[in-house]
């Protein structure tokens, strides 16, 4: 009942200023509904170089970028190849590469890409993006960066291409709504540089960022770069570019984008985290829980 209470509030509160300032709304939510999660977290113990460093880099700035074998336990490497080549293979699928070569697919939310993963597929327990999402040492960065145990919200996978049109929807600047803080991994499958659309992102908008207070009267979401640029000069801006193998993990309530590719592919794996009160609804079909989840957090993620 609180936690449906509070997605009610969170709705009505979901301008900056709820996460401007610890206040009722945000008590409610760490400490109430989701205090059993926080608990949980704050009992950790201690974490290695990577995860102290990384959590450090999300605190600060909202985002942190590296290559996946900093994120990422060494038994997870095996199962990123998996997944990765069953994207790449859904990625050269006849019917995708004629939307990539006619710059328009037939998704009706987004016709500049082409889901690869897409957010109702069921992971049953031997899917490698399961495992993936689910590793110990990517779930222990994210719950210390949120301060509770997470819930797993989401799985995808999609590969963005060059289109005529002008920048629109994920493209332009915007703010992600499924809850008061969240934690998104992008994974790239491709070489990111300028012409792919890179993942873009301005360090500190993050819920108690040290810019947030700059853009609280900005609108939440498809604000151009020339809009963005008088609240956070381009020059702030983190562009994402780097290598196949890649990994983003940001807070996506602070700004960001999407790209828009000029001349070449983007090609990623995503995982979204929340608290176990997200405000939009879950997408994510795990039918039952896998023989190989082993710990608390991963339960916890999973329910």
């Amino acid at each position: 009942m609180l936690g449906s209470a509070l997605k009610t509030y969170r709705k009505r509160l979901f301008g900056r200023k709820a996460l401007q300032k610890k206040t009722l709304s945000y008590v409610l939510w760490r400490f109430g509904a989701n205090a059993r999660r926080t608990m949980r977290s704050a009992l950790q113990g201690s974490a290695s170089p990577d995860v102290t460093s990384a959590v450090a880099a999300l605190r600060t700035n909202g985002i942190v970028v590296g290559p996946c074998e900093k994120f990422l336990g060494d038994a997870s490497l095996e199962c990123l190849r998996l997944a990765s080549s069953h994207v790449l293979a859904a990625a050269s699928a006849s019917e995708v590469e004629s939307s990539v070569a006619k710059g328009r697919s037939d998704n009706a939310q987004k016709d500049f890409m082409v889901p690869l993963v897409p957010w109702d597929m069921e992971h049953g327990p031997d899917s490698p993006f399961l495992k993936l999402a689910l590793d110990p040492k990517l779930l222990d960065i994210v719950s210390r960066y949120l301060g509770m145990w997470p819930q797993l919200h989401a799985i995808g996978g999609w590969i963005h291409f060059p289109t005529a049109d002008d920048p629109k929807k994920s493209q332009l600047w915007h703010r992600d709504p499924e809850d008061f803080s969240i934690t998104k991994v992008f994974i790239y499958l491709n070489d990111v540089g300028p012409d792919s659309g890179p993942f873009s992102y301005v360090p500190g908008t993050q819920p108690f960022g040290s810019r947030n207070r700059k853009t609280s009267k900005t609108p939440e979401k498809h604000i151009t770069d020339e809009e963005m640029s008088k609240h956070h000069p381009s020059d702030s801006w983190l562009v994402c570019t780097g290598p196949a193998g890649t990994m983003i993990l940001a807070d996506t309530v602070g700004f960001h984008r999407g790209g828009k590719p000029k001349s070449k592919n983007r090609i990623l794996i995503t995982f979204t985290y929340t608290s176990g009160v997200p405000i939009n609804e879950r997408p994510l079909r795990v039918p039952q829980e896998p023989d190989w989840v082993d710990n608390e957090m991963q339960r916890y993620a999973l329910h």
